[in-house]
């Protein structure tokens, strides 16, 4: 497979856009021309709670779309995006902070559940801890805690094509099938990086969002086991003030023991974000970077924060990779107004007086999606 780009040059002038506004294309319309299709209009979801049966296990996901009972918009067929939460956190709580439900992108938005994992991350000092969490995190047992015997088997991969086989089902072909993108923040951001690694032969890009990205050997800021079967866009935020997960990587060990690890005993470090994003950018085959540019209007005197931009362009199928390094960052999703994640503290979690960013990520995110999408 391979993706064409949608807009042929990607500029700063996105982060200006995103922080001084969005544009009409998408938006919600009272009696909208819509182009024919081979069914009828789906009834579409609004925050509907879905059960969907995973290899005997019983998986839950938020949905939000247009249709005829919910609301109607244009373009059609409709982008799919689906947005995983962070370890210990839940759907509610991502839906809440990326909001790409919101009418003005028209889309089909999915906010999966995670199951429970047991073990123990960089802010802890004893194992025995249970958090959701998604695949590919060494606290991520695949094993799942509380259940059996025998126990639960994870596969958050196999609930990942379930939930493209719900939108399929529910929405034919008013659901663009070839613009499925994935975005995830922290835990969830490393599952998005995981399934593009390794199963992305339907994703069309990815944004991670203050993601830990484990690797299984220390001193590797490259996963050599990393093998996405095409070009895919990337689009990263990351701040290097972030408590928990260290943007320059970390040399603390994550680790999981017991008989619900597979293997018994895994470790995994975080790498140096920068060389994350690097590495994307050797993936992809690009040829050309511009590292640490200045995004114009991307201050927040109230927060210090200032946000950079390295780009990795001139890449396989017409594919860009985008690292957005905000400095003074938290562990947050990046937004002008308060939201779960900026008024809490990223390490103790209390409450905490609103720290804004320097852009909305979600805004920035679309934008950069919308420029993809998957061909044969």
């Amino acid at each position: 497979m391979r993706l064409t780009a949608l807009a042929t040059l990607l500029t700063l002038v996105l982060g200006v856009t995103a922080v001084a506004g969005g544009e009409d294309r998408g938006t919600p319309i009272s009696n909208p021309k819509l182009s024919p299709r081979s069914d009828p209009m789906p009834t579409g979801w609004s925050q509907k709670t879905i059960k969907i049966n995973v290899g005997g296990v019983q998986r839950e996901v938020i949905g939000d779309g247009p249709g005829s009972g919910t609301y109607r918009c244009e373009p059609v067929p409709y982008p799919i995006i689906i947005s995983y939460h962070g370890r210990g956190a839940t759907a509610a709580r991502m839906r809440e902070l990326s909001h790409f439900h919101d009418r003005k992108y028209c889309s089909v938005v999915l906010y999966p559940q995670g199951l429970d994992g047991l073990g123990r991350d960089s802010n802890e000092t004893s194992y025995g801890t249970l958090k959701s969490c998604w695949q590919g995190a060494p606290y991520c047992t695949p094993k799942v805690p509380g259940t059996g015997p025998p126990e639960t088997i994870r596969d958050d991969v196999a609930f990942f094509d379930a939930l493209i086989d719900r939108v399929r089902t529910e929405y034919g072909s008013w659901a663009a099938m070839d613009r499925i993108y994935v975005a995830g923040k922290s835990n969830g951001a490393e599952f998005a990086n995981y399934l593009a690694c390794y199963h992305g032969d339907q994703i069309a890009a990815i944004a991670p969002v203050s993601g830990p990205f484990y690797y299984a050997t220390a001193g590797l800021d490259a996963d050599p086991s990393c093998s996405p079967r095409h070009p895919i866009p990337v689009i990263n935020f990351h701040g290097d003030a972030d408590r928990a997960v260290k943007y320059q990587g970390s040399g603390r060990w994550e680790s999981c023991l017991g008989d619900l690890c597979d293997p018994p005993g895994r470790v995994a470090r975080i790498p140096n974000l920068p060389k994350w994003a690097a590495a994307w950018g050797g993936y992809n085959g690009c040829t050309l970077k511009d590292l640490e540019a200045p995004v114009p209007g991307a201050v927040e005197p109230s927060s210090g924060q200032e946000t950079f931009l390295s780009r990795y362009y001139r890449c396989n199928g017409g594919v860009e990779v985008l690292h957005y390094h905000t400095k003074n960052g938290l562990h947050d999703w990046p937004s002008l107004s308060p939201n779960e994640d900026n008024t809490h503290d990223d390490k103790t979690f209390a409450a905490v007086p609103a720290v804004l960013g320097t852009m909305d990520a979600t805004e920035v995110i679309f934008k950069f999606f919308k420029r993809f999408t998957l061909l044969p």
